[in-house]
């Protein structure tokens, strides 16, 4: 049959045409064809399935990645927050010693530097620390890099004043005592120190005296920290927000 060599046929050959090549002549026992090795084999790439499997594994990856930045950011944010305050307490027990009393830092009760909302800027946003308040050029102290995200509030006692506990000093969280009835012992000195910062992305929210508005403590609008000279701690409200 055409198409098949035999023994005989292949000893033909060799006599009657010469040298030919052997091994290809008994490797094709088959009706020889160009596509006789792509019967029954897959072509090579990718199913259209196969894609999106790959691009919803992508977008899921991504996704993840995003959530986890974020919460990065945040606690960095915060983690710098809470850094100034403890600077802010070493600065004012420095204080104390010197000056025998705390240093009201913010006796207007404005927070700085302002929390901020306008078409240019928009929390959470890195704020200078410029055209600072006489208050903080008292006690001495800066953020690192001369900037923050939060917005700080820092009363302290006026001995003048019998050491009375005025803005947020009488607010439970502070745990700032009551001064004792006249006669009963020397009323105590005391400072507290309140932070806010708008964490959430995006942020609709109205501030008031440069802060998320009152009650200062907790809020619900904001991440706030808040410490005293009585309670010591760092306490933290709502984080993340």
């Amino acid at each position: 049959m055409s198409g098949f060599y035999s023994n005989e046929n292949l000893a033909g050959s060799l006599l009657t045409r010469g040298p030919v090549n052997v091994s290809a002549a008994i490797d094709c026992t088959f009706p020889c064809n160009d596509n006789r090795f792509m019967k029954g084999q897959r072509q090579a790439g990718f199913t259209l399935i196969e894609l999106m499997i790959v691009v919803a594994l992508v977008a899921i990856l991504a996704g993840v990645a995003v959530v986890a930045y974020s919460r990065h950011l945040k606690s960095a944010r915060l983690v710098g927050a809470r850094t100034f305050i403890a600077s802010i307490q070493a600065q004012q027990a420095a204080y104390m010693q010197q000056f025998g009393q705390y240093c009201d830092v913010s006796g207007n009760n404005v927070f700085y530097p302002a929390l901020v909302r306008n078409s240019n800027q928009m929390e959470p946003y890195a704020k200078q620390w410029v055209n600072i308040p006489q208050g903080w050029g008292d006690l001495g102290v800066m953020p690192s890099g001369g900037n923050s995200y939060f917005a700080f509030n820092v009363r302290a006692s006026d001995p003048g004043d019998s050491h009375a506990r005025v803005g947020q000093a009488t607010n439970a969280l502070l745990k700032i005592p009551a001064q004792p009835a006249v006669g009963d012992g020397a009323p105590h000195p005391w400072y507290y120190i309140i932070a806010h910062g708008d964490l959430s992305e995006p942020t609709t929210t109205t501030y008031t005296d440069g802060s998320c508005g009152s009650p200062y403590l907790p809020n619900e609008q904001c991440t706030a920290l808040a410490t005293s000279s009585a309670r010591g701690d760092i306490a933290i409200f709502n984080e993340g927000s």
